[in-house]
């Protein structure tokens, strides 16, 4: 592990330009992401989920950077507990979707069939489990969204939860949900 990496990604603040800073520390140095994720991973860290929080914006800038390490990350992505590590996890896998939908609109498969089977699985575990942060909730029903655009069964099955469960969540719930249900029509 970097040692220099390791105090900056502790040392990171909620704060979104403590966030940015580091992440801009990673897409200058793309090196180190491999010390990144592994902090992300670390689940016995209990600072883990600052890790994740950059990995979050670095992916959301350069979703592609983590190809080389897909094997790592769908062996180790539904093992998140701490729900602030989890938030970013599920917003990384919002990227990967839309980056998916673009690149196979080009022609190209930045997934494979195994990695959207496990993002489908895990996507619909969460958003039917009621202890799921309606948060993270919001980014794997996009996510869903994004991928049913590939796979037809999706999008019925989307359109059947958020219907069924639109009355249990928040007002932030609600207003994704009339978002992707507009969509959906």
């Amino acid at each position: 592990m970097n040692t220099e990496l390791y105090q900056k990604i502790i040392n990171t603040t909620s704060e979104r330009i403590s966030r940015e800073n580091n992440a801009h520390f990673i897409l200058e140095n793309p090196h180190l992401l491999p010390d990144l994720l592994e902090l992300a991973f670390s689940f016995h860290n209990e600072k883990h989920y600052k890790a994740c929080w950059v990995l979050e914006l670095v992916l959301e800038e350069k979703p592609e950077l983590l190809s080389l390490y897909f094997d790592y990350f769908f062996e180790n992505f539904k093992s998140f507990t701490h729900d602030g590590a989890f938030r970013s996890i599920a917003k990384i896998i919002l990227f990967l979707s839309q980056h998916h939908l673009k690149m196979k609109k080009s022609g190209y498969d930045f997934l494979n069939e195994k990695q959207l089977q496990e993002i489908i699985e895990l996507a619909f575990d969460k958003i039917l489990n009621p202890k799921t942060k309606v948060a993270a909730m919001v980014y794997l029903i996009r996510a869903l969204y994004y991928i049913g655009q590939e796979i037809d069964w999706i999008h019925p099955e989307l359109k059947l939860i958020l219907n069924r469960d639109y009355h249990n969540y928040s007002a932030g719930y609600k207003a994704a949900a009339r978002e992707i249900l507009k969509k959906l029509k």
